[in-house]
C-alpha cells in the first residue's frame, strides 16, 4: 500500500478492519481478561503474551505508516502503554515473555519489540521508543548475543540466567539474520555503532545455518552442529 497498490480500495478497508478489531482486543486486555479467541466477555482467561502483543503494536504502526489513520497510533500507544505495564522487570530490566506464573526471559518476543519501537520511533519520533530502542539493543549486547560462538541465545530464566544448559540451547540461524538486520535500523536510527555484533551474527549464520542449497536451517546447536547431523 506504500507503493500505490490499493486496488478499489480494498486494502484500504481491510486495514481499517484490522485497526477496528485491535481496538476491540486492546479494550479487552485493558479490562483485565487476556488472550481471548473471540471478543467475548466469558472467554477463558489466558496470560498476554510480549511475542503477540509486539505484533499488535507492530501492525498499528505499520497501518500508520501505510494510510496516515490517527486511530492507528492513538491505539498503538496504549498498546505500548499495556506492554511495559505488564511485562517490564525493573530490577533484571527486559520484558517477561508472558503475565502469567513462572515467566522466562526469551529473546524472539525481545527482537520483534525492537521491530515495533523501531517502526513507532520512524513515525513517530517518540521519546519513548527510541529509549526502548537502546534498553533492547543493551539486552540484546549483555544478554542475548553469546560472544563465544557469534550467536543469540535464546531461552533466559527471569534474571537472564541461561535457562538450561547453555551448549544445548538450539539457535535460529534465521533469528541471527532479522537480528542482525533490525540492530542495522536501529544503527540507521539512532546512530549507534552496532556493526560488529551484525557482522559476527551474519558469520555464525553464513557458516553454520545455511545448506548446500543456500536454505537456512530451522536451528543449529551453539557449536554449529546443523539439525541435519
Amino acid at each position: 500500500m506504500r507503493f500505490g497498490f490499493d486496488p478499489k480500495g480494498r486494502s484500504t478497508e481491510l486495514v481499517k478492519d484490522g485497526i477496528a478489531h485491535l481496538s476491540q482486543l486492546i479494550d479487552v486486555f485493558e479490562s483485565g481478561q487476556s488472550k481471548p479467541h473471540d471478543i467475548d466477555i466469558n472467554a477463558k482467561h489466558e496470560p498476554l503474551l510480549l511475542y503477540d502483543m509486539s505484533f499488535m503494536a507492530l501492525a498499528l504502526c505499520s497501518a500508520y505508516r501505510a494510510l496516515l489513520l490517527p486511530e492507528a497510533t492513538e491505539i498503538s500507544s496504549r498498546v505500548f502503554f499495556l506492554i511495559d505495564k505488564s511485562f517490564w522487570v525493573r530490577q533484571w530490566g527486559g520484558w517477561n515473555d508472558h503475565n502469567g506464573p513462572n515467566p522466562k526471559k526469551l529473546a524472539n518476543p525481545h527482537m520483534h519489540y525492537l521491530e515495533a519501537c523501531l517502526t513507532d520511533y520512524e513515525i513517530s519520533f517518540s521519546e519513548k521508543s527510541k529509549n526502548r530502542i537502546k534498553q533492547i539493543c543493551e539486552l540484546f549486547e549483555e544478554h542475548m548475543f553469546d560472544a563465544r560462538s557469534g550467536a543469540v541465545l535464546e531461552y533466559f530464566n527471569i534474571d537472564w540466567s541461561v535457562d538450561g544448559d547453555r551448549e544445548e540451547q538450539a539457535v535460529e540461524p534465521g533469528h541471527c539474520y532479522e537480528w542482525a538486520f533490525l540492530l542495522k535500523e536501529a544503527e540507521r536510527l539512532s546512530g549507534r555503532d552496532l556493526g560488529s555484533w551484525r557482522r559476527l551474527l551474519i558469520a555464525f549464520a553464513e557458516a553454520h545455518g545455511v545448506d548446500r542449497d543456500g536454505k537456512v536451517f530451522d536451528w543449529v546447536r551453539l557449536d554449529g552442529v546443523s539439525q541435519a547431523e
